[in-house]
């Protein structure tokens, strides 16, 4: 299986799964998902020798 096949496949596996929770399931995987994109976007920075900019409004 091609890397493309894969992650579609994985991609339709998350879907479905998130799917199948309920409204408060949603909502914790979403958060999980967001604190994770942070995270990767802070040790990106960090990498790069930048202080992460943070929003102090949201």
């Amino acid at each position: 299986m091609t890397l493309a096949k894969e992650n579609k496949s994985r991609i339709e596996e998350l879907r479905a799964v998130f799917l199948s929770l309920g409204e408060r399931g949603q909502e914790s995987a979403l958060a999980v998902l967001r604190a994770l994109a942070y995270a990767q976007f802070v040790m990106r920075a960090s990498q790069d020798g930048q202080p992460p900019k943070t929003d102090d409004a949201g």
